[in-house]
């Protein structure tokens, strides 16, 4: 969960992550399926009574925060009434920011394509099902790699 104090705007994340898929012919379309269960597991979560998950964030957002900033005390009142949505069936998925991450334990030399991949992002905006979407993807090897990259970056910077 992610929360932009400027606009008091909350946006959710859902990860799904995993090796190329057997029936799967090539990482981008496995890939293209972890977005989907992104997808499909955050909007089913998102329309639920289930007020569970909305208990835990609060938690977390305490526990994270140490109840120390105003922007805890506003993430706490919107995920309250999130709650009481829940509770109450009045939760709609159409109503959540959201930020679907796929990402792909499968070697670079098989890189990814980005057009299945901006063709489902698209899908999911003309869908509606979520008031705002981003879609991140991403393969382990380019993960790896930017990481090992601001790394190095971060040494440099400490020692000059």
């Amino acid at each position: 969960m992610m929360f932009e104090p400027k606009d008091r705007e909350l946006w959710i994340a859902e990860i799904k992550s995993g090796a190329k898929r057997k029936e799967h012919k090539t990482a981008t379309t496995s890939l293209v399926g972890l977005l989907n269960d992104a997808q499909n597991d955050l909007c089913e979560r998102l329309n639920s009574n289930d007020s569970g998950p909305w208990r835990n964030a609060m938690n977390a957002v305490c526990v994270a925060m140490n109840n120390a900033s105003s922007e805890t005390s506003v993430m706490n009142k919107i995920l309250s009434q999130h709650t009481n949505n829940a509770i109450a069936q009045k939760n709609s998925s159409s109503t959540f920011n959201v930020v679907l991450i796929g990402a792909i334990f499968h070697p670079t030399s098989e890189l990814v394509a980005s057009g299945p991949i901006g063709r489902k992002y698209s899908r999911i905006v003309e869908a509606q099902r979520f008031k705002n979407a981003f879609v991140v993807a991403i393969q382990k090897g380019t993960f790896e790699a930017v990481y090992d990259f601001l790394n190095s970056e971060a040494n440099d910077e400490t020692q000059a």
